[in-house]
């Protein structure tokens, strides 16, 4: 049995307590150990010469241990980030893509890397999309999200604090408050937003949705290929041509066609990024492979023997190589 070593999020840490205490309780520390700590106890860690490593986080930190895990050429599998694109063309259910990416951008407050970042709608619906948007958040939540005991608060302060300076007010079409000493982030729509809103620069995380309009879905794709490749896209159309067009032009980890985030709760579906989101894919037997090193044997019987060896006049070639076929 391999051993393995965890180290939980610096940011979370009475989550990072609890492995710490319940780890011991049901694995021998040579077979499993909780490492807590910062900066300093990650650099300490990469640089051991590990079997592989298993990174979540962002995509700066991702290559940093890529670089370590290089000085060994250790394998990983890196877990990574980026502005998600959801895509709502004018032949959608509009009604089912504002449920879908009401919940999904907003649940656990949007601190989750499959969240949708970012949404772009034709030109023809945006309006009304906009308002069924608007109208799903509200059923989900209420008037006040912060009476909710469904809508979660952000992990730190330090984290709506980060989320905060995204909401631009005169762009603000519902929601737009905060609280960072209670880590509160109402959910949050801007709209009409542009390439070049603060919120369209990095993954938000948060509960902070820029939409933005468009008019042909060609062009669309253009911009979205000159971005980095993000963990998760999304789709919502009754035009199957529409549909295959996008899944065929834009690079992302993996992600829903007319649903958005449900795609990571299927076992049997290989779960990853791809370049700047990420490398690797685990999830089932995906993921135990990913994590195995395959090792490749042929065994011979110790009194018998395959004469492979010169001179090969005389010699059948094909009855020499017929045990390996």
């Amino acid at each position: 049995m391999k051993s393995f070593m965890r180290l939980p999020c610096n940011t979370t840490p009475a989550t990072a307590a609890l492995f710490a205490e319940l780890v011991p309780q049901y694995f021998e520390p040579e077979d499993v150990s909780v490492v807590t700590g910062g900066r300093e106890e990650i650099s300490a860690l990469l640089e051991l010469p590990f079997d592989f490593i298993f990174f979540t986080g962002s995509s700066a930190v991702g290559k940093v241990v890529m670089r370590a895990a290089a000085e060994h050429l250790t394998p990983v599998i890196l877990e990574l980030g980026g502005q998600n694109p959801t895509i709502v063309d004018e032949t959608a259910d509009l009604d089912r893509a504002a449920g879908a990416i009401a919940w999904g951008h907003n649940a656990i407050s949007g601190q989750w890397c499959i969240a949708p970042g970012f949404v772009c709608v034709h030109d023809s619906v945006a309006d009304i999309f906009v308002e069924k948007l608007k109208a799903a958040i509200t059923r989900m939540y209420g008037a006040d999200p912060s009476q909710s005991p469904d809508f979660a608060r952000m992990i730190s302060e330090k984290d709506a604090q980060h989320v905060a300076p995204y909401i631009l007010p005169d762009k603000t079409v519902l929601g737009g408050r905060f609280d960072v000493p209670a880590r509160y982030v109402e959910p949050t729509l801007l709209y009409p937003s542009d390439w070049s809103d603060p919120a369209m620069q990095q993954e938000v995380f948060g509960p902070v949705l820029p939409i933005l309009r468009y008019g042909d879905m060609a062009t669309l794709i253009e911009m979205l290929k000159t971005r980095d490749k993000p963990l998760a896209a999304y789709i919502f159309s009754r035009d199957e041509a529409t549909i295959e067009h996008f899944l065929q032009s834009v690079s992302f980890g993996g992600g829903c066609v007319n649903l958005t985030n449900l795609h990571c709760w299927v076992g049997s579906l290989p779960f990853g990024g791809v370049g700047n989101s990420g490398i690797g894919k685990y999830y089932g037997k995906t993921g135990f492979d990913a994590l195995s090193n395959t090792k490749s044997l042929l065994i011979s019987p110790a009194d018998k023997t395959v004469d492979v060896y010169p001179p090969y006049e005389d010699k059948d070639i094909g009855a020499m190589l017929a045990p390996f076929s």
